[in-house]
């Protein structure tokens, strides 16, 4: 049973009339920020994006599109300014845009903090559940994850960049 759309719509209920949500970040900032949901893709747009892709997208991924067909999650605001920051996920058109910056195996799904969110499409030939890759244009990582849990990770953490955490010890936190 997946649970992405509940999270999504969870999210979306708790954004008052202008889309806008206060968050605690970390060291005790407080925010406001802004969220953007796009209209959902239909079922024919994910078939005919699979067919000129030749891939098959994972279960978790294909309801996000169906839901949302992109999204921008916790925009920074000042003021009624939208400075940037938070996660921008990608709609199908703009995958497309956005893969020629990308080599395979590896599909630019999204942005955050200047690095793209990627599928890896070898992990889901072989049906791996940790298809989700942090990509730069030098390497790619791997988050353990796949879209459904990045994304209630990401909305859970309100925005913060949660998969660097384990990176942080109370030692070099200070020094960097």
């Amino acid at each position: 049973m997946h649970f992405i759309t509940e999270s999504l719509k969870t999210l979306k209920n708790r954004l008052d009339p202008n889309n806008k949500i206060v968050i605690y970040g970390e060291k005790g900032v407080i925010n406001e920020s802004i969220c953007f949901f796009n209209s959902p893709a239909y079922e024919d747009e994910i078939l005919q994006f699979e067919k000129e892709k030749n891939i098959k997208l994972p279960e978790d991924y294909r309801l996000f599109l169906k839901f949302c067909n992109g999204t921008k999650l916790f925009q920074i605001m000042i003021g009624e300014t939208n400075i940037g920051g938070g996660l921008e996920l990608f709609s199908l058109n703009e995958i497309k845009q956005h893969s020629v910056n990308i080599r395979l195996p590896f599909l630019p799904i999204g942005y955050v903090s200047e690095n793209y969110v990627t599928i890896n499409v070898d992990s889901i030939k072989d049906n791996s559940p940790n298809y989700l890759f942090i990509s730069s244009f030098l390497e790619s990582r791997s988050l353990n994850l796949n879209v459904e849990l990045f994304i209630d990770r990401y909305i859970t953490s309100q925005g913060s960049n949660f998969w660097d955490w384990p990176i942080y010890s109370a030692k070099n936190f200070y020094n960097s």
